[in-house]
């Protein structure tokens, strides 16, 4: 499955990385000293890494090799039937980046900040809201409902709405056969009528979502009902039996 252009020992650096959680400097003693580490990651023991090219190795993962290795991962679920592709969520999360005011990202900010292409590095951060305000990038997946695995991931700087990425996701779905999907689903974040229509054309079901309160205006004015009574009454509600 992996790509003769990614080389097995910058893989597997980065797999330790990320399944360990650990810093750079504490990867590099984990490598050292734990045999089942440097045999993962086909390190010999004569070897002395340096954690600074642990970072090399990670960071020099090319992109373009990385997505294709992650849609022959996808195919493979797919042929041993993990993967169903009946059933598919739309989410998205934040990543914070670092907001120093000192970081040249803060100060020349690259202009094209939509997302990466298989030819050019990830764009810079960029302020944005998700659940609160912060600086970094947005991930957006495409899951797999029934196996609650990715099958389509995209990085965007963090000012892209969710809702802009509701058709480049159900494109980078390759590996699946869209018209086998009975549904697609997705919070308030993608309610856009015209991508919904667009989804509803490429797969065999349709896309549920959750209607935007700015879209209703009955919701619009529930809202503001009940945001009205908890002004009012908010000191005399302790449990949700009082509300």
């Amino acid at each position: 499955i992996i790509p003769d252009s990614i080389s097995y020992r910058k893989l597997m650096v980065g797999f330790l990385k990320v399944h360990l959680g650990s810093p750079w400097r504490k990867l590099d003693r984990q490598i050292k000293h734990i045999p089942r580490y440097r045999t993962i990651a086909g390190i010999g023991d004569q070897e002395d890494l340096h954690y600074t090219s642990l970072n090399y190795y990670f960071l020099s993962l090319p992109i373009a090799d990385l997505e294709q290795l992650f849609k022959e991962l996808v195919s493979y679920l797919r042929s041993k039937n993990v993967i169903t592709g009946k059933y598919l969520a739309m989410d998205a999360t934040h990543i914070f980046a670092w907001s120093s005011k000192s970081n040249p990202m803060f100060r020349k900010q690259f202009q094209e900040s939509n997302s990466y292409t298989e030819d050019s590095v990830l764009h810079f951060a960029q302020h944005g809201y998700h659940v609160d305000y912060f600086y970094g990038y947005k991930c957006h997946l495409l899951i797999d409902c029934e196996s609650e695995l990715p099958i389509a991931v995209i990085i965007t700087s963090g000012n892209i709405s969710d809702m802009t990425q509701i058709i480049p996701l159900m494109e980078n779905a390759t590996s699946l056969d869209l018209q086998e999907v009975h549904r697609v689903l997705g919070d308030a974040g993608y309610d856009s009528p015209e991508d919904i229509e667009v989804v509803n054309d490429m797969i065999k079901g349709k896309m549920i979502v959750d209607t935007n309160p700015r879209r209703s205006k009955f919701l619009k004015t529930m809202k503001k009902m009940v945001n009205g009574v908890f002004e009012k009454f908010a000191h005399c509600i302790n449990n949700i039996d009082d509300a």
